[in-house]
């Protein structure tokens, strides 16, 4: 059975004000991206499946350092644009074949990005293509494991099914990375909050913030969204809903095998795991800049 696609012209409207980057969230993923992807002003990054450019963005604005958002939908880019935004360059295209030269990105990043590729073998070939000798990919994703944490799913279990079989596990990513190329891969799962209040919460459901939710019965939708607002009028929002993990899988174009480095950010939700065949659930929880001309196109 086919899985469901997204029609992001739709989506694109709502997805920034329900999916914007709260400042400690910002924070953390800087400093993440400044470890584990080593960005700084000098580097050239590519961010795959950019979206409305959240990330993207904020990369450039934090390292002033040179950006490229690809993403085929033009209704996601166009609102991307609208941020006026100069140090970013933004590109519409596929993941499976971009309009780039070989080894011209520092770093890429693919951010919950991985279930709309059409051939993953394909785009992760891309990436490692793409990208300089020792560069790195960074992937942030959520695990199976992490998926069935999510608040969202108590009240929408359809849901939970549709993003299990659409999205794949890390084992799945990890193998895919290997088999095209990549060594030295990590593995390292992110505490994060995910809304501040209940009504933050509601309001989210209401406007449909997670792509999933439009590829459920519109019975199904409005049935989990009474449930919802029913049991947040009774019940007290407890801490961990609020929070979710999620995995940051980084690996290297090299063919170094040492194993990588042990130092680690200093922060309680970081919790990495270098074993290559290792996952783990959420520890937190039961339940100088290049110019736009320095990338060169393909063809």
């Amino acid at each position: 059975m086919p899985i469901p696609q997204v029609d992001y012209a739709g989506f694109a409207e709502t997805f920034d004000k329900t999916r914007s980057l709260a400042e400690a969230k910002q924070i953390l993923w800087r400093r993440l991206f400044e470890k584990h992807l080593g960005l700084n002003a000098a580097s050239r990054l590519l961010d795959v499946g950019c979206g409305t450019g959240r990330f993207s963005t904020l990369i450039a604005q934090q390292f002033k350092c040179a950006v490229v958002g690809i993403d085929p939908s033009a209704s996601m880019l166009a609102k991307a644009k609208a941020k006026c935004y100069n140090g970013v360059e933004w590109t519409i295209g596929r993941a499976e074949a971009m309009p780039f030269a070989d080894g011209v990105f520092d770093a890429c990043l693919a951010s919950q990005v991985i279930h709309h590729f059409q051939d993953q073998r394909r785009a992760f070939a891309e990436m490692y293509r793409v990208l300089a000798w020792e560069g790195r990919l960074g992937i942030r994703h959520s695990s199976h494991a992490q998926l069935e944490t999510i608040l969202d799913y108590r009240f929408f279990p359809s849901a939970l099914q549709i993003d299990l079989e659409r999205l794949p596990d890390i084992g799945v990513l990890k193998d895919l990375m290997h088999t095209c190329g990549f060594r030295l891969v990590t593995e390292h799962v992110v505490c994060q909050q995910l809304f501040e209040s209940a009504d933050d919460y509601l309001a989210k459901l209401r406007s449909k913030y997670a792509s999933v939710l439009s590829l459920i019965s519109k019975e199904e939708y409005q049935k989990g969204l009474n449930e919802a607002e029913a049991y947040f009028e009774t019940q007290q929002l407890h801490k961990d809903d609020k929070y979710a993990c999620i995995t940051f899988l980084v690996g290297a174009k090299t063919d170094d095998q040492a194993p990588p480095s042990q130092q680690e950010i200093n922060d309680p939700d970081v919790f990495s795991i270098t074993s290559n065949r290792t996952t783990a659930n959420c520890p937190s929880r039961s339940h100088k800049p290049h110019p736009r001309s320095s990338f060169p196109r393909s063809g």
